[in-house]
């Protein structure tokens, strides 16, 4: 990170984050603590905002490059990181403007321009429709959470071509599966709808090639990222986003719409 603006928090200096969390050296709960970002032990805890969350110094600095809302809870972060928490006196790291993002600029066609091709309108058109479809799609999913459908487990045999859920070994080392996991993940993740998607999907790729992200504390940490304060929380929403994934994952469809086609719903876990 090349930030400049780095100083020293003055003991009499109101600190106005949540610095009473301060933990004493060789505490065994905040050595046992991980960062979300990084999924590794804390290494120069920081504090991002009034939420109180903690990051690596370093995990959080790369985030905020994109975001400045907290990776946890989506609550606006503080004009400054505050770390070396275990100093005598923390240091405040502000943060500089977040670069603008170039918008492109969109015009009508004018007299100097070339008239659209038929194959460019035709092209035109289909995206839309694509566009369309997505839109319908991810209605139907979030009503899939909203009633708490399931999907109905299918054995795996030949006969199926379904397999056994696979390893984060297998899926960080099979193209296929990663592709068909990000797939997922950027239709899946709109059904939350104040989620940034694609950061999102890069993150949990990253989770489900190193934890089995159905197990109780990555269910814990899935709610902590979906649950956003003002967005939507459907019933059990964390465990039944990993439910379904791992159906998805396991099936030997690559196109969404054709495993859609195919699989039955339940309203409980495991029917079938």
């Amino acid at each position: 990170m090349d930030w400049e603006g780095e100083v020293k928090a003055h003991p009499d200096e109101p600190i106005e984050l949540p610095v009473a969390v301060k933990r004493e050296t060789g505490d065994e709960d905040a050595n046992s603590e991980r960062c979300v970002i990084c999924l590794m032990a804390l290494r120069d805890r920081t504090i991002v905002g009034v939420c109180g969350h903690e990051f690596c110094f370093e995990c959080i600095g790369v985030w905020a490059n994109q975001s400045r809302r907290c990776p946890l809870c989506s609550t606006d972060m503080s004009a400054f990181l505050l770390h070396d928490l275990d100093s005598s006196t923390p240091t405040k790291f502000y943060l500089p403007p977040l670069p603008q993002k170039k918008v492109p600029s969109l015009s009508l066609p004018g007299p100097s321009r070339r008239p659209i091709l038929p194959e460019e309108r035709l092209r035109m058109q289909a995206e839309k429709q694509e566009l369309d479809e997505l839109d319908l799609q991810v209605e139907r999913r979030k009503e899939i959470y909203e009633h708490e459908l399931y999907v109905k487990h299918i054995a795996s045999n030949p006969t199926t071509r379904f397999r056994p859920n696979p390893t984060p070994r297998q899926i960080a080392d099979n193209p296929e599966l990663t592709q068909k996991a990000t797939a997922f993940l950027r239709r899946e993740l709109r059904v939350w709808s104040l989620v940034d998607v694609e950061f999102l999907t890069t993150h949990i790729l990253s989770l489900l090639k190193a934890i089995d992200i159905r197990s109780e504390p990555a269910v814990r940490l899935l709610s902590e990222i979906l649950d956003t304060p003002n967005g939507p929380r459907y019933p059990h929403g964390a465990e039944h986003f990993a439910h379904e994934i791992y159906s998805f994952l396991r099936s030997p469809f690559k196109e969404l719409y054709k495993y859609d086609e195919a699989v039955q719903v339940s309203t409980s876990l495991g029917s079938g």
